[in-house]
């Protein structure tokens, strides 16, 4: 924490950059993901990489 403490609330001291201060949408991107990775529960690692990478190129 104290690494990056300096950091933390860069989107106050630079407000032109436009940074969001939340990850939600990070975190809707991510919920999709697992969601997938879920539904195709049966898949072994070396199937489910691809198939992440795949969704994360069409973003």
């Amino acid at each position: 924490m104290k690494r990056n403490l300096p950091y933390l609330f860069t989107y106050l001291r630079h407000p032109e950059l436009n940074i969001p201060n939340t990850s939600n949408s990070l975190e809707g991107i991510f919920t999709h993901i697992k969601k997938n990775i879920r539904l195709h529960g049966g898949l072994r690692i070396d199937q489910k990489l691809p198939m992440i990478e795949e969704f994360l190129r069409a973003k």
